[in-house]
């Protein structure tokens, strides 16, 4: 059995940032500047579990402290994004370490309960006693080193076309002015869907915390924004995390959605991304998963494992699924409740 101490830290040091970024396994949401995001924007602590076998790193578990009250404090690895989360491990018994100090930790702090979302170290998390959860969520993803345009759906290349012809023009520009043009509509369409989201001190970490991070494209007709898409990554995957303003006549009429969608895995590729993420989606929902089905990637299941400590886990997709009767409520708020509102239920549905 791997000889490993593990330790838990408040910050990310040096030498296990250096484990991570070397990683393919990693994403930039085990950064020490995701950390930070979430901190200044929600008031998340991030805890990092670090394995080493004398003074070398060999894992690393990323576990995000969610509390709000009255629900208490749940754990999560990793929220927000609900895929990515198991240990970065060298083996599968460093892994093993690293749950084992996590779920502990998680009890001694009175968690309802530790989430770990994830698709490797299967059999570590059952033999750790998590239990496996039907999340009822799946993820699509582009692996940008095999993909190739014509992988895309015909008639998606022709409405992509469609749109240049129409006068579209794709702008990428810096994440602070992008983020101008892009936070409003996005905060409005997704009153209008009745979705939740992050509030404004969210989206101004991510600028100030993660700018290079921060991949944002603009779409301009006749020199009018008619639509942006906030991307956020680095080398080895690149998350789409939002489109706004693609629901006016004018963005419909001229598939700006799929032109800004189109501009982005062009520029992920330009950068040589490894992988392309269009997100997660509830299985039940045909229309999106036929959309992302579109752009030619691998559709996977989300898994999710958990230890049950003082409280049982919902099932992710359930939020999706259920709840229609406030999704319906959500759609009439005016912006101005529904911001902050949407802000403090994101807090803890993440």
């Amino acid at each position: 059995m791997t000889n490993v101490v593990v330790e838990t830290l408040p910050t990310l040091g040096a030498d296990a940032a250096a484990f991570l970024e070397s990683s393919e396994h990693a994403s930039i949401f085990h950064s020490g500047a995701w950390a930070s995001v979430l901190a200044h924007g929600y008031g998340h602590q991030t805890l990092f579990f670090v394995a080493r076998n004398r003074t070398e790193v060999r894992g690393v578990f990323v576990v995000v402290r969610q509390r709000m009250w009255p629900l208490g404090e749940k754990w999560v690895a990793l929220p927000y994004q609900f895929h990515g989360g198991p240990p970065i491990a060298t083996d599968p018994e460093t892994a093993g370490a690293l749950i084992k100090a996590a779920v502990s930790a998680a009890r001694g702090a009175r968690a309802r309960y530790l989430e770990v979302r994830t698709s490797r170290f299967d059999d570590v998390m059952q033999a750790e006693g998590l239990v496996k959860v039907d999340s009822g969520l799946q993820v699509t993803n582009l692996d940008l080193r095999t993909h190739v345009r014509g992988m895309i759906r015909r008639s998606t290349r022709a409405e992509v076309r469609h749109a240049t012809e129409g006068g579209v023009v794709m702008e990428h520009v810096s994440a602070a002015d992008g983020m101008k043009a892009f936070l409003k509509p996005y905060l409005r369409d997704m009153r209008d869907l009745g979705s939740p989201q992050a509030g404004r001190a969210f989206f101004a970490a991510l600028v100030r915390e993660m700018p290079a991070a921060l991949h944002m494209v603009v779409a301009r007709r006749q020199g009018e924004v008619v639509g942006s898409l906030m991307v956020l990554g680095d080398r080895r995957a690149a998350f789409a995390r939002g489109s706004a303003g693609t629901m006016t006549a004018v963005a419909r009429e001229h598939f700006v959605g799929k032109a800004l969608m189109y501009a982005a895995i062009e520029a992920a590729r330009a950068r040589h991304v490894a992988t392309f993420s269009l997100g997660m989606t509830w299985e039940g929902d045909a229309g999106l998963n036929a959309y992302k089905a579109g752009w030619g990637g691998t559709t996977e299941p989300v898994v999710a494992f958990v230890a049950t400590l003082n409280g049982e886990a919902p099932r992710p997709g359930d939020y999706f699924g259920g709840y229609q009767l406030a999704r319906r409520l959500w759609q009439k708020m005016p912006l101005m409740v529904a911001e902050p509102v949407g802000h403090r239920i994101t807090r803890w549905i993440g």
